[in-house]
Protein backbone atom coordinates (compact mmCIF):
# COMPACT_ATOMS: atom_id res chain seq x y z
CA UNK A 1 0.00 0.00 0.00
CA UNK A 2 3.05 2.29 0.95
CA UNK A 3 4.89 1.39 -1.92
CA UNK A 4 1.52 2.13 -4.54
CA UNK A 5 1.48 5.96 -2.92
CA UNK A 6 4.59 6.48 -3.46
CA UNK A 7 4.03 5.25 -6.88
CA UNK A 8 1.70 8.32 -7.27
CA UNK A 9 3.12 11.61 -8.61
CA UNK A 10 4.62 14.25 -5.97
CA UNK A 11 1.63 16.89 -6.51
CA UNK A 12 -1.09 13.88 -5.56
CA UNK A 13 0.77 12.83 -2.41
CA UNK A 14 1.11 16.18 -1.47
CA UNK A 15 -2.85 16.83 -1.83
CA UNK A 16 -3.53 13.59 -0.39
CA UNK A 17 -1.62 14.31 2.68
CA UNK A 18 -2.92 17.75 3.63
CA UNK A 19 -6.47 16.54 3.09
CA UNK A 20 -6.25 14.29 5.28
CA UNK A 21 -4.17 16.72 7.73
CA UNK A 22 -7.17 18.92 6.96
CA UNK A 23 -9.78 15.88 7.86
CA UNK A 24 -8.21 14.97 11.21
CA UNK A 25 -7.71 18.22 12.44
CA UNK A 26 -11.53 19.11 11.78
CA UNK A 27 -12.19 16.00 13.89
CA UNK A 28 -10.09 17.04 16.56
CA UNK A 29 -11.22 20.42 16.80
CA UNK A 30 -14.30 18.97 16.89
CA UNK A 31 -14.14 16.44 19.24
CA UNK A 32 -12.41 19.11 21.63
CA UNK A 33 -15.06 21.92 20.64
CA UNK A 34 -16.42 22.19 24.49
CA UNK A 35 -12.68 22.28 25.84
CA UNK A 36 -11.69 24.88 23.10
CA UNK A 37 -14.32 26.73 22.70
CA UNK A 38 -16.83 26.97 25.95
CA UNK A 39 -19.79 28.13 26.15
CA UNK A 40 -19.95 29.41 22.21
CA UNK A 41 -22.71 28.23 19.46
CA UNK A 42 -19.91 25.76 17.92
CA UNK A 43 -19.29 24.11 20.91
CA UNK A 44 -22.95 23.54 21.54
CA UNK A 45 -23.72 22.67 17.80
CA UNK A 46 -20.99 19.52 18.08
CA UNK A 47 -22.14 18.78 21.90
CA UNK A 48 -25.72 18.00 20.51
CA UNK A 49 -24.88 16.39 17.93
CA UNK A 50 -21.17 14.38 17.33
CA UNK A 51 -20.28 15.47 21.33
CA UNK A 52 -22.85 12.52 22.30
CA UNK A 53 -20.70 9.64 20.86
CA UNK A 54 -17.36 11.29 20.95
CA UNK A 55 -16.59 12.92 24.23
CA UNK A 56 -12.75 12.34 24.39
CA UNK A 57 -12.99 15.60 27.10
CA UNK A 58 -14.33 12.71 29.62
CA UNK A 59 -13.34 10.00 28.33
CA UNK A 60 -9.46 11.03 28.80
CA UNK A 61 -11.00 12.52 32.47
CA UNK A 62 -12.14 9.41 33.49
CA UNK A 63 -10.09 7.08 31.92
CA UNK A 64 -6.49 8.88 32.60
CA UNK A 65 -5.48 6.12 35.09
CA UNK A 66 -6.09 3.05 32.88
CA UNK A 67 -4.52 5.00 29.74
CA UNK A 68 -1.03 6.23 32.02
CA UNK A 69 -0.96 2.52 33.11
CA UNK A 70 -1.53 0.85 29.60
CA UNK A 71 1.08 3.33 28.62
CA UNK A 72 3.82 2.71 31.17
CA UNK A 73 3.43 -1.06 30.70
CA UNK A 74 3.98 -0.54 27.23
CA UNK A 75 6.94 1.86 27.71
CA UNK A 76 8.10 -1.18 29.67
CA UNK A 77 7.67 -4.00 27.71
Amino acid sequence: MFKKFMEKPKKTRVTIIVASLAVLFLILLAALAGVIFPNSLFSRIIDNSIGKFFNLADFFVNNYVRILESLAVLFFV
